[in-house]
């Protein structure tokens, strides 16, 4: 009889705890859908110079400016100034990206820069930023290599800070130039490299 009462009492006990994981699973499920994270708002930034790319291949005579300009249908190449760098131009679609979205970098608990050019080897990037930002120093930094893939990577992370619960608003920060010093030698391609890339 002992036995009889205690699997009964073990049954009920194991139907209510069922009953409480699925309620719990549905609250949880109920939250989640209730949690909407996105892009809540962007900054851009270019440099302004331009250099035509048939004055740099006359100069440097170094590939076919036809093979450039109507092939690729590039007439010209963004160059970055003597005081510009990837992290100059992410503070600055960084503070566009505040000011549209009428947010304070203050408020910013994670910063994830992307890029593989950086102006400096030591010194991160994203503390960088954040130091010209705000005095602030409440927020989690991280530098993200991936090759052309850094930017995408460096919002992948935010999004998964978020979601997890770590950050409430991070900010995304993707800004490379071809090479950390632009000079005209970047163009340096040969027309048999190029038709065999586009084959």
């Amino acid at each position: 009889m002992q036995h009889a009462d205690y699997r009964t009492r073990h049954r009920e006990t194991n139907r209510q705890h069922r009953s409480l994981v699925r309620a719990e699973k549905r609250r949880i499920v109920r939250k989640e859908e209730s949690m909407t994270i996105g892009i809540s708002s962007a900054g851009i930034s270019v440099p302004i110079r331009r250099l035509p790319v048939i004055d740099t291949v006359s100069q440097w005579n170094n590939t076919s400016a036809d093979l450039i300009v109507k092939q690729f249908g590039t007439e010209c190449r963004t160059s970055l100034g003597s005081d510009e760098d990837t992290l100059t131009l992410a503070h600055e679609a960084s503070h566009n990206c505040m000011d549209n979205a009428r947010a304070d970098p203050s408020d910013v608990d994670a910063v994830f820069f992307g890029t593989v050019t950086a102006p400096e080897l030591y010194r991160g990037c994203a503390n960088a930023l954040m130091d010209i930002l705000t005095a602030s120093n409440a927020y989690t930094s991280q530098d993200v290599s991936a090759a052309e893939r850094s930017g995408i990577m460096a919002l992948t992370n935010a999004y998964a800070y978020i979601s997890s619960g770590l950050a409430h608003q991070a900010l995304a920060v993707g800004s490379d130039s071809l090479c950390r010093h632009i000079s005209c030698c970047c163009l340096r391609i040969t027309a048999q490299d190029c038709m065999s890339v586009n084959r």
